[in-house]
Order: C-alpha cells, then sequence, then structure tokens
C-alpha cells in the first residue's frame, strides 16, 4: 500500500536513522573454517597472517621458490591464534581448492590471472579478494586496530589508504592496551552479571561502572 502525501510529507522531514553507506561493515568468524590464498608476495603474507589470526585454516598455494621471505618467514612463526593453520602447497591453485573454503585471497599480477580466480571462487560460492584490483573483489579489506576481542575496523571504501592508516593510528593511541583485557573479562562474566542483575537499572548502572574503570585501571 502506497503510503499517503501527508505521511510521506512527514517522513521526508524526519532525519535519515542511517545515511549513505559506501559499503557495509561486517564483522566475519572464521575460526574452524578453510580459507585460500594464491600467490607469495609479502602482500598475500600478509592476508594469510590475518585470516590464521582468525583461526583459520589457512591453505596457500604457490611454488616455494616464488614465496618472500615475509612469508617463509610467517610459515616458519605459524600463526598467532591457537585454532589457526598455516598449510602451504608448493605449486598454483586449481579450481578444486576452493572446494569447503570460506573465504578465497589471491595476489596476482595479471589481469587474467586475477579474473580467472575471480570467477572460480564466484563459481564456487566462495566470496573472493583479489590484492589491490577491486574488479575482482566481492569484499575488501580494512584498517585494523586489534585489541581482540574488541577489533576496529576502518575503511574508505579505497579512496584514500593513507587516510585510514592515519585514523588507525588515532584510535590505537586512544584505546589503552588494557582493552583487550577488559573485554576478556567482560566477556568471562557477563553471564554471571546477567544471572545476578535483572534487565534494567541494575544491570545498566553495573556495566557503566565498568566500563569507566576500563580506561582507568588495570584489570
Amino acid at each position: 500500500m502506497a503510503a499517503s502525501p501527508s505521511l510521506r510529507s512527514d517522513l521526508a522531514q524526519k532525519p535519515q536513522r542511517v545515511t549513505a553507506l559506501a559499503t557495509l561493515p561486517l564483522f566475519w568468524p572464521l575460526n574452524g573454517k578453510q580459507a585460500v590464498v594464491a600467490g607469495g608476495s609479502d602482500a598475500a603474507a600478509w592476508k594469510a597472517e590475518l585470516l590464521a589470526a582468525c583461526g583459520a585454516e589457512v591453505h596457500v598455494y604457490a611454488p616455494r621458490a616464488s614465496l618472500s621471505d615475509v612469508f617463509l618467514d610467517l610459515l616458519a612463526r605459524g600463526p598467532a591464534h591457537e585454532h589457526g593453520r598455516l598449510i602451504h602447497h608448493d605449486q598454483a591453485w586449481h579450481v578444486g581448492d576452493f572446494r569447503d573454503a570460506a573465504i578465497a585471497v589471491a595476489d596476482c599480477d595479471e589481469q587474467s590471472d586475477a579474473e580467472a580466480f575471480f570467477l572460480a571462487g564466484r563459481s564456487a560460492g566462495v566470496p573472493v579478494n583479489v590484492i589491490d584490483k577491486p574488479a575482482f573483489c566481492a569484499f575488501q579489506f580494512g584498517s585494523i586496530v586489534n585489541r581482540s576481542p574488541v577489533v576496529v575496523a576502518i575503511s574508505t571504501d579505497g579512496a584514500a589508504p593513507i587516510l585510514a592508516q592515519a585514523i588507525r593510528r588515532r584510535i590505537e593511541a586512544l584505546l589503552p592496551p588494557a582493552l583487550k583485557h577488559w573485554a576478556t573479562v567482560a566477556q568471562a562474566i557477563r553471564d554471571r552479571v546477567n544471572a545476578r542483575l535483572k534487565p534494567g537499572s541494575a544491570r545498566r548502572a553495573f556495566w557503566e561502572r565498568f566500563v569507566d574503570r576500563v580506561f582507568l585501571d588495570a584489570p
């Protein structure tokens, strides 16, 4: 049913709850899921490290001779996440590698290689990002401030990556390193707080006092 003219007029006068977004920010759990990374460059190594830090099982497809020193160091060091894995395949990727993958990333010099990787991933129903080739990306990576489980992501939709990095540095300076531990404490006690305090003013007051301490004290 169409809105009446008076209703449309009232709605037009109200401010938008959400202004236009260049992209939709999402947070994607990858713990225990498979990821594909093609290429042995430093850029591919960073994406592989990032995915493994989320707990993903990362399958890296690149001839060993093409792996950068950064990538070799990452494979020797291993992932930061206890459940993350880095598995190197001494060969180029092929279509069957997308089976069971939740996400795929590639660093391709040639446009034709980027297109082939993107189309193979899309055919398998796997979201793909080809580094520095927006036409072959189903999603983007942003700059990250890591106080996990608190994670802040910044994106300029590719318009000004240097600005995103500057914003990240500002946020890094504002958020104390101990924020990570406070968030872990909150995660650990949440169920007990909810069991003891009913929804409403008492529970809200507790969490407000908790948050006030986050920026003042060690946990």
